[in-house]
């Protein structure tokens, strides 16, 4: 999208209400224009309404991307940590068992499951037995 048609002002309403979680009015006043103009500009501007729709579709593209990450990352851990419940070492598996229910707890359960299947619940469960028992 080419901005070079938009002024400072108009820049820095999109900057604002897009990015910053302003208001309108509260843009308006951030800027020094009357709520009614910075209202026409989102009616009578197509170019400063595609500028504003283009930096809200950047901005869903970039949390979409950051999610994808994060869920990249924590498919990552939890398969760490359901290796962990099996490694051989008794402190190492209850802790492994601990943080996976810990976090579990955290998700009301929903999410770990779906990001990543861990081991059924008798297995983590014989793991924790084995590790109290010091076997």
């Amino acid at each position: 999208m080419n901005t070079k048609d938009l002024s400072a002002k108009q820049l820095r309403a999109i900057e604002l209400i897009a990015t910053k979680g302003f208001s309108k009015a509260d843009a308006a006043l951030e800027i020094g224009v009357n709520i009614r103009t910075l209202t026409g500009w989102f009616g009578k501007n197509a170019k400063f309404s595609e500028a504003f729709q283009a930096a809200k579709e950047k901005i869903a593209a970039d949390n979409e991307n950051r999610h994808q990450k994060y869920k990249l990352i924590s498919e990552k851990a939890i398969e760490r940590l359901c290796a962990l419940t099996e490694c051989g070492d008794p402190r190492t598996e209850l802790a492994a068992v601990k943080e996976i229910l810990s976090r579990l707890d955290e998700n009301h359960g929903e999410s770990a499951d779906e990001v990543v299947e861990i081991p059924p619940a008798d297995k983590l469960m014989e793991a924790v037995l084995e590790a109290l028992r010091g076997d």
